[in-house]
């Protein structure tokens, strides 16, 4: 019982997470490479994005 009502609601979900992500994903490995040259500050941004996710979580 608990999982067909589950798999009903989190179906949607699985359709279109995939493939967002895998655009995602292709969108950052351009932009890393093609801005080799400003890489570490694109890194120091992502490195203070997950500082201040980990700070929300632990709050």
């Amino acid at each position: 019982m608990f999982n067909q009502i589950h798999t009903k609601t989190v179906q949607p979900w699985l359709i279109s997470m995939p493939i967002f992500s895998h655009e995602l994903i292709c969108v950052l490995q351009l932009v890393t490479r093609n801005i080799c040259n400003r890489s570490q500050m694109f890194y120091a941004i992502l490195f203070v994005i997950c500082n201040i996710i980990r700070i929300n979580q632990c709050i």
